[in-house]
């Protein structure tokens, strides 16, 4: 039985060493840095797009300008993020998507590789940028998730920016929250008459923002922040915040940063799942495949994923209609929304 447990102790090891070349987790390895990022998956109205791929050009450039001043995996994720957190062409930050009581309520996480450390706050207010707020609960609290009221003031503890709904909300996230609310016959609703709604948690979307480093000593980093689904209860939380399940960073394994329809996410651990893959020997392109095949066939649901191994090996790939996608590598800027799309041009 000792002998048995020995092999198979054996045989996993070896396999961790397959996955990672040979490099130690602290990222002692000569890598070509890749800054990944998405900008938010399920179907984008052609008036959008051009917007989206603006907004992700610049949050690629402003990663890889961070990568290339810092060498640093996780800065460099982050810069990217709050490019588009900034931006309201997508639903992070300003732009984020109304609660059913027409509030911003926003989730965001980090993580870095090289040690596994990680931070999220949910259901964030009046924070200017909610994955900074994410990165203080990594590096200044004993904590993984804050969530609320506590999440705001400790941002706000740690330098965090606070900002009006002036900021915030957009027209655009305005309007769809009226038209979710004249498809179900509302016309008026208040904080009392919400729990009498019969669709009450029963809302669904898409709409997030993330990023995956690799630095070019083989440390990854992740990050994702969102604003949720419009008409949400107010206190839902996603799958953004969460580590393994929208968002994870393990030097041994990958770099993912998810989007889609958050809950099915969560049910079926899609970023820890892809990390458990690549461990397995898959690459991350085969890895994200399987991952969301599996979620769509276990509790249906879809969207994307972004994924980076330790090596620079990139994983992109979606089961909804499109997803908004860019990354920097080797001097080139790669990007795209829909199927079979891979444009490039010099960063």
């Amino acid at each position: 039985m000792k002998m048995c447990s020995a092999f198979v102790l054996l045989c996993f090891s070896l396999q961790y060493l397959k996955v990672s070349g040979g490099f130690d987790i602290k990222g002692n390895i000569d890598v070509a840095p890749v800054v990944l990022v998405h900008g938010g998956a399920g179907s984008i109205p052609p008036e959008y797009e051009e917007e989206k791929i603006n907004g992700m050009k610049n949050a690629v450039r402003e990663g890889w300008n961070m990568l290339q001043s810092s060498d640093n995996a996780l800065n460099a994720a982050i810069s990217a993020v709050k490019i588009m957190e900034d931006d309201p062409a997508f639903n992070a930050g300003r732009g984020s998507k109304l609660t059913i009581l027409g509030q911003v309520e926003m989730d965001a996480a980090v993580m870095d590789g090289k040690q596994m450390e990680a931070g999220g706050v949910a259901c964030l207010k009046g924070i200017k940028h909610p994955i900074e707020a994410a990165r203080s609960v990594m590096e200044n609290s004993s904590h993984v998730l804050l969530v609320g009221e506590g999440a705001g003031k400790f941002a706000i503890k740690n330098g965090g920016e606070e900002v009006g709904d002036d900021w915030l909300i957009t027209d655009r996230s305005r309007q769809l929250l009226d038209e979710y609310l004249r498809n179900h016959n509302i016309s008026h609703i208040d904080s009392e008459m919400i729990w009498t709604f019969e669709h009450l948690g029963h809302q669904f979307g898409h709409g997030t923002v993330g990023a995956v480093v690799v630095d070019t000593h083989g440390n990854l980093a992740a990050a994702t922040s969102t604003g949720g689904i419009t008409g949400k209860i107010p206190g839902r939380v996603g799958d953004s915040p969460s580590v393994g399940h929208g968002v994870f960073a393990d030097n041994l394994s990958a770099a993912i940063s998810c989007t889609g329809s958050g809950e099915t996410f969560m049910k079926a651990g899609v970023a820890r799942r892809i990390a458990s893959k690549i461990e397995m020997g898959l690459s991350p392109k085969d890895a994200a495949e399987e991952a969301l095949e599996y979620m769509k066939v276990r509790v249906g649901g879809s969207g994307g994923v972004i994924v980076l191994d330790p090596t620079g090996n990139i994983g992109i790939h979606w089961n909804s209609k499109q997803m908004a996608w860019a990354y920097a590598k080797d001097g080139k800027l790669h990007y795209g929304i829909n199927v079979g799309e891979d444009f490039i041009e010099d960063l």
